[in-house]
This record gives structure tokens, sequence and C-alpha cells, in this order.
């Protein structure tokens, strides 16, 4: 038994050897971790192709590169992300698995490297966005025809929060600051008789819960 257990090892050594299995890599000198990250991933080598044409794809029946990571969609927006994160390494000088070619076929089809610096995706939903502003403030409308004032309390479902982000977002616009709160809404607000400094808005306290509607929400 002994002699068909070593048998069989022999066979296994010879196997992974004939694969060019390395026994020893820290015996060559350097450092492994580098050497492992200069090897290329089959995520990247094997199926940079097959992603880039479902970007392509993607491309083609949305008219832009922002893959959100929901439904059918989540695999290749991790691709697209990491295409960003080997982008940012090249430019940093770094060993990267993203080539010229690569770049170029990427530009070609409109792919933005850095959406949070060129606020293509704040773009993207801005219609969205303004839909969900004129909501709110129609609720905020029909509230102050209930109580005669608009200055909801923090636990004033939806609105509460909203009203407390318009005024942090003008606080910032006095800073010289710029927001999603523009001189149309500021109007539309004060229309109504909104005041942007209320002594009375317990949601500017500091443990106010403002997770709801953020400036990027809203």
């Amino acid at each position: 038994k002994a002699r068909a257990n070593a048998n069989m090892y022999e066979e296994w050594i010879k196997l992974l050897n004939d694969l060019g299995f390395d026994w020893a890599p820290m015996s060559k000198g350097g450092n492994f971790s580098d050497m492992l990250k200069k090897r290329p991933s089959s995520f990247f080598e094997g199926k940079w192709d097959s992603h880039y044409k479902d970007l392509c794809k993607f491309h083609e029946e949305n008219g832009h590169c922002y893959v959100f990571r929901n439904g059918d969609n989540t695999t290749l927006a991790g691709w697209v992300h990491c295409q960003r994160k080997q982008k940012k390494l090249l430019d940093d000088g770094k060993h990267s698995q993203l080539n010229q070619q690569r770049i170029e076929l990427l530009n070609k089809i409109g792919f933005d490297w850095r959406p949070s610096e060129s606020g293509g995706i704040e773009r993207l939903r801005s219609p969205e966005r303004n839909l969900e502003w004129d909501q709110l403030f129609e609720k905020l409308k029909e509230y102050k025809e209930q109580t005669g004032h608009c200055s909801p309390k923090k636990k004033v479902p939806k609105i509460g929060n909203w009203v407390s982000g318009q005024r942090r977002l003008w606080a910032r616009n006095q800073k010289g600051e710029t927001t999603t709160l523009t001189e149309e809404r500021v109007a539309k607000l004060q229309s109504i008789g909104f005041e942007f400094s209320s002594a009375n808005d317990e949601s500017a306290s500091a443990d106010d819960d403002f997770s709801v509607y953020s400036d990027a929400d809203c």
C-alpha cells in the first residue's frame, strides 16, 4: 500500500512538473505577492473581450457606460469598476493589467474613467431627482396648507428630513459651494414662505438622521 501511495505521489509530481509548477517561488528572489500581481488573471485576460462586448451592447441600449449593480448587470458593473481601478494604477505609475489598446477601445464608446469628478452619473440621474424634488416640494405645500408653516419636525415622514436637507444645502451655498439647491429651487421654496434659517429646525442637531435625503439624492 505504501508503495502504491508513493507511485501515486510521483505521478502527481510529474503532472505538476509538466504544467511548469514552481515548487519554490521565493528561492528566485523578489516578492512573492508582486509576482502574483504580475501574472495575468483569468478575469482580466480571458474574459476582457467578452465583457467589453457586453459593455458595447449596454452602451447601444442605454446610451452610456454607467453600469449599476442591479439585476443582470452585477457582473458587468464589477468589471467596469475594475477597469477604473486598473486605470488609476496605470496613472499612478504602478503595474496595471490595462494596456493602451484597451483604453482606446473603452474611450471609443465614451467610457468615463472618473465619474465622481466628471459629474456624469449626476447628470444621468438628474431628471429622476428633479422629479423627486418636485414631489417633495408639493408635499411641503400640502403640509403648509394643513399647518400654516413650512417647518415640519424631524418625525414627519420624508419632508422632515428633506426640509433639513434644503437648509443645509442653502448654508453651503452661502459659503460659496456649488450644490443641487439652485436659485430656481430657492425661489420656489421662498414663494410658499419657507425660511432657510429656522430656530425651530430640530433636524439641525448633530444627531439628525439625514440618511434618506442627502445632497446626492436631491
